[in-house]
């Protein structure tokens, strides 16, 4: 009886315990779906900032950017969809800065500034890695007398993301960007990113991203290979290279209107970007 009279109490909790476990599951149903419009709304909003982007709007990054702003992310897995957010908000900031010159400085320096709050976040955050050193690489023609410094934050970051993903196309990319302006007494130079250009291509064909929330770089790929390739001139492959990268891009009309008669006609793009 004594066990009988101990068991008793029990049984009144048990439709309690019954309904904060349905209620748990509602909350995780509701969360699940949250995290899934959330991860839907940045897929489409990273799909207008690469057209924008190829169209050379700033006005509509600063509209995709104000966008990712009102961007209400829920996560409680340490706030991974905040960090894309804070990720695409840098990616905003880096793209109005590479076209418009006037604002560049600021806008890559608060690219540097929202990937360095990723960063502190998620130390082993690949792709903000990539991006980083994007960024550094593009503010040293803003910033000349603070070259040395950005080269050592951009070097860093990409040595760091390839260590931790070597198959990251987007790491791959931005080395061989890095080494095209790279001075040849550096290793750098036309010939050593073209075989770099070349890898990383084979890596955006490899398949999908392993980060199912960033995809993009690989017309940025083939274009800068055609213009690698113009340079060492390998006249076909370059046009093929630059063909391609308009089919990725199809809103990029610089490549179909400007860079592919040029290579078309034998002529080196390297003088465009100062690399002759």
């Amino acid at each position: 009886m004594l066990l009988f009279a101990l068991l008793v109490p029990c049984f009144p909790c048990l439709p309690a315990q019954a309904a904060g476990g349905a209620i748990e599951d509602a909350d995780a149903i509701e969360d699940a779906g949250a995290i899934e419009d959330a991860e839907s709304r940045i897929h489409s909003l990273a799909a207008s900032l690469q057209e924008a982007t190829a169209r050379g709007d700033v006005a509509a990054i600063s509209a995709v950017r104000a966008e990712f702003e009102a961007l209400a992310v829920a996560d409680k897995d340490h706030d991974r969809l905040g960090r894309y957010r804070q990720y695409y908000l840098a990616l905003a900031d880096f793209r109005a800065g590479s076209i418009e010159r006037e604002q560049g400085e600021v806008l890559l320096e608060q690219c540097l500034s929202r990937l360095d709050k990723a960063l502190d976040a998620s130390p082993d955050f690949v792709e903000g890695l990539a991006l980083q050193a994007a960024c550094a690489g593009n503010l040293i023609s803003l910033q000349p007398q603070h070259t040395l410094e950005l080269s050592v934050l951009s070097q860093r970051a990409i040595q760091l993301a390839r260590e931790l993903e070597p198959d990251n196309p987007r790491a791959a990319f931005v080395e061989a960007l890095s080494t095209l302006f790279m001075p040849q007494d550096f290793g750098g130079g036309p010939p050593a990113a073209r075989r770099l250009f070349e890898d990383a291509v084979r890596r955006f064909e490899a398949g999908p991203a392993r980060d199912p929330l960033v995809n993009w770089g690989e017309d940025e790929a083939y274009l800068w290979l055609g213009i690698a390739l113009s340079i060492t001139g390998e006249r076909e492959q370059s046009i093929e290279a630059l063909k391609r990268a308009a089919e990725l891009n199809p809103y990029d009309r610089w490549i179909a209107e400007y860079l592919l008669p040029k290579a078309s006609a034998g002529e080196s793009l390297g003088s465009i970007f100062g690399l002759e």
